[in-house]
């Protein structure tokens, strides 16, 4: 696991969607790693380089021009969506199986959209706001988009109401909240979401590497 845990440290060092990617599809062959009996026969990067091929292959069934139509084709299609029904679910905060089962939670999602948008030439960053992440666009400054519902449009307004909605009418959503994000605010929120479940699954296996990235996040 060394050769992932240095490629992970360097992603959360890195800049742009290619290093949100790389951290991203290394917490997904940590988790299929430990989730494997023979893990020893399992290659890492080779499981870092499939779902990178997986990636293509969404990318290149996409026909979109701007975030607009980006978030259209993904969500609004209901190619990719938000898994409300089982929101806690650890696949839903790991690529490989967003990829696979076509669920996700938000920032996972949102990491999707990152990735594909990368191949476009679609600019996109993540939102990190307090209880749900989202994402903006260069291309379109004053709007936020949300993969988890369908990758719906939403003006400050909205967001304001809806961040009422998931801390009650005393919260304040500050400017801060709505500022975009790196790579190493983005996977660390991801560990920190699968840790939460992990913990309450009482997996000691997955807490493990979740300890190990977060120190490698941190640390080197």
């Amino acid at each position: 696991m060394n050769d992932l845990i240095g490629a992970f440290a360097e992603a959360g060092r890195g800049e742009g969607p290619q290093a949100v990617e790389t951290g991203a599809l290394v917490i997904g062959a940590m988790a299929i790693i430990t989730a494997t009996e023979d893990a020893d026969d399992l290659d890492g990067m080779e499981l870092v380089y499939a779902t990178e091929e997986r990636l293509n292959e969404v990318a290149a069934a996409v026909e979109a021009e701007t975030p607009h139509e980006l978030m259209l084709a993904l969500f609004g299609s209901g190619e990719f969506s938000g898994n409300i029904g089982n929101y806690y679910d650890p696949d839903n905060s790991l690529l490989p199986s967003v990829l696979k089962h076509h669920r996700g939670n938000p920032i996972t999602l949102s990491t999707l959209a990152i990735a594909i948008g990368q191949r476009l030439d679609i600019a996109l960053e993540g939102v990190s706001m307090p209880g749900h992440f989202l994402l903006s666009s260069p291309e379109a400054r004053g709007v936020w988009f949300d993969p988890f519902h369908a990758g719906a449009i939403r003006h400050h307004d909205d967001i304001d109401q809806f961040f009422h909605q998931l801390h009650g009418d005393a919260a304040v959503l500050m400017p801060e909240h709505l500022q975009t994000v790196g790579p190493k605010a983005i996977l660390g929120r991801m560990l920190n979401n699968l840790r939460f479940i992990y913990t309450h699954q009482n997996s000691t296996a997955d807490l493990e590497w979740v300890s190990r990235l977060t120190a490698a996040l941190r640390f080197y």
